[in-house]
Formats: C-alpha cells, sequence, structure tokens
C-alpha cells in the first residue's frame, strides 16, 4: 500500500536537505553510512517476514488444493482469495525489502507495475474483508435475511467483481498521473507525481478503503447486537458455533489492523511517526498487517492446522520410507558381491 502518505507527508527523496544543514561540523559521510546500515537492516527484516509468510501462504494454497472439500466451505473459499491478495502483498513488500538493500529506486514499468499490484492488492483485499464480515452476518442470522437468494450465487458474484476490482485499480495505478513507486530514500512506496492528480490517486486509495470499513463496522455491530441477542435466548438450535466466532474474530482482527493503519495515514502530519533518519513507523505497520490473514488462518482453523501437520508428517513418512529402501537395496547389493 502506498502509504505513503506521500501526498501528506513532506519528506523529500534526499536525506540531507530535509535533515540536516550542510556545514563543515557535522560528519556526513559517517552519517550516510549509519543510514545505509539501518537501511539493510530494515531491508534485510522486511525480506526474512515476508519470506516467512510467503511460505505460509504457499502451504495454505496447496492445502486448498489438496482438500477442494474444503472450498465448499464458503468461509474457507473467500478466506482462499483473500489469501491471493495477501499473498501479493507479501511479494510486494519482499521485493520493497530487496530495493532498501541494494537502494534501488526503480522508476521503470517493471517498478511502476509492482507498485500498482501493492497498492491495488492491499484496496482488494479490504474488499475481501467486507465479503468475508457479510458472510458472518449470513450465518449469524441463519441464512434468514433473503432466504430466496441463492448464497453460492450471491458470494462467487461478489468474488468475481473483487477480481475485476483489482485489475480496474491496476491499470488506474498504472497511468502516468497516478503511478507508485518505491523510494528507498523515504523506506516507502510513493507516488511519482507530486500535484493534484497524485491527491487523486491518494483519495480513491483513501476513500475506497474507508468506505468498505464503514459499511464493514455497520456489519459488525449488528453482528454484535446479534450475539448479545443470541446469548440471552434459552433455545440450543440458535447457540453459535466456535467455528463460526473463530471466523468472525479473524475478519474483525483485519478490520481493526486495516482501521488502526489508516487511523496512522489521517493523522500522520499532526503526530511524529519519524524516526531521525526518516524511517516512517507507519510503513512498518503496513508490512506487518500484510501477514494478518495468512497468520490468524493457522492460529484460528484448527482444520486448516490439522491438514498441516497430515501433510508435513506424510512427507516424513515418506522420505524416511525412501531413505530405508535406498539401505536396503545397498546393503543387498553388498551382500550380493
Amino acid at each position: 500500500m502506498s502509504t505513503n502518505n506521500s501526498s501528506n507527508n513532506s519528506t523529500n527523496n534526499t536525506y540531507f536537505d530535509n535533515y540536516y544543514d550542510y556545514d563543515d561540523y557535522y560528519d556526513y559521510n559517517g552519517i550516510l553510512a549509519s543510514r545505509n546500515k539501518f537501511k539493510l537492516f530494515i531491508g534485510s527484516c522486511y525480506i526474512c517476514y515476508t519470506l516467512i509468510l510467503i511460505i505460509l501462504q504457499i502451504i495454505l494454497f496447496i492445502i486448498f488444493l489438496k482438500k477442494k472439500v474444503m472450498l465448499s466451505n464458503m468461509p474457507y473459499r473467500i478466506m482462499l482469495h483473500l489469501g491471493i491478495y495477501s499473498f501479493s502483498q507479501q511479494i510486494c513488500h519482499f521485493i520493497s525489502g530487496v530495493y532498501l538493500i541494494f537502494n534501488i529506486k526503480l522508476q521503470t514499468w517493471y517498478g511502476f507495475a509492482v507498485g500498482s499490484v501493492s497498492e491495488s492488492s492491499y484496496i482488494t483485499s479490504v474488499a475481501f474483508v467486507f465479503i468475508l464480515t457479510v458472510n458472518r452476518l449470513d450465518v449469524m442470522f441463519n441464512q434468514q435475511l433473503f432466504p430466496t437468494l441463492s448464497r453460492k450465487i450471491f458470494f462467487t458474484t461478489l468474488i468475481i467483481i473483487c477480481h475485476c476490482f483489482f485489475l480496474l485499480l491496476f491499470v488506474f495505478f498504472q497511468l502516468p498521473h497516478f503511478r507508485v513507486f518505491f523510494n528507498p530514500e523515504c523506506f516507502c512506496w510513493k507516488f511519482e507525481k507530486s500535484d493534484k492528480k497524485n491527491y487523486i490517486a491518494f483519495q480513491v486509495q483513501n476513500k475506497t478503503v474507508v468506505i468498505l470499513l464503514t459499511l464493514s463496522l455497520i456489519l459488525y455491530i449488528i453482528i454484535f447486537l446479534k450475539v448479545i441477542t443470541m446469548r440471552w435466548q434459552k433455545s440450543s438450535d440458535k447457540q453459535i458455533q466456535l467455528s463460526d466466532m473463530k471466523i468472525l474474530f479473524q475478519a474483525l482482527f483485519n478490520y481493526v489492523t486495516i482501521v488502526f493503519l489508516e487511523t496512522c495515514l489521517l493523522f500522520s502530519n499532526e503526530l511524529t511517526w519519524e524516526l531521525d533518519n526518516g524511517y516512517s513507523f507507519i510503513d512498518l505497520i503496513n508490512v506487518i498487517i500484510c501477514g494478518n490473514n495468512t497468520i490468524l488462518t493457522y492460529i484460528m482453523s484448527s482444520d486448516i492446522r490439522n491438514e498441516v501437520f497430515k501433510t508435513i508428517w506424510q512427507r516424513h513418512k515418506n522420505n524416511n520410507k525412501v531413505i530405508s529402501l535406498r539401505s536396503f537395496s545397498r546393503k543387498f547389493n553388498r551382500n550380493i558381491l
């Protein structure tokens, strides 16, 4: 995501112009060396963190492909598609770590493409969090709202709309006036142009996210009131299942962290979020929350955890069998000789 408060943040491309006056008393070489070490440290952290997330997300994809019966459950299907855009963000942040380490500032077509994927994936992931919230609302009301509506067709249509929305956003952020690139001097993704059209691009990102978050908030209030009502009811057929609550919590946690990030962006000018070397904690928050869905899927879903353990254990057993067969074959050949 282009936090990048690029339209609101006064960070310039040149670090020294922003933070230091040139005189003979400063050790500029020492400052530059210290800054480069910090960029190396942050870049390494980004790469290590996102690499772990990428591996975990790939395992999730493998599990979903092997156990397609899980995708008959609509929440898992939505989580799969949400995982695709979490995966895209993780790859983009991995690349930004590489940019930091090697101090790369790619204002080229492929650099802009990565920035566009980062922006579009973030906004689309918020849209999928909203869809997951709608699904949880439907479950809490036991599908009594619009009972004649086909849930499969409805949610499948929403999923397709979200993918089309991603494509539109990708094209939008590829337009010359709205392009995004990673600036290692600012540690963040920035809009290339610094003009009113830059502000338009920022507003498209910001207003879309705010609208989706507001709608999600309304749904969470309704869900909360429904949960309170159900707790007062004695009927066992209206009890909430633990699995439903876990998925609800996963959607809610994604929602809260996104709200926190957007709030930080909103008050980025009023509050000090930067270190002396120009690094913004908002960018750190942005990188961290790209792993929310991946990590929470492992924590909240016992079905996923069990399938992961089974897959790893089965692979371990198969490797042991192969090793045993090879050892037996060698011993057998030696005895013959």
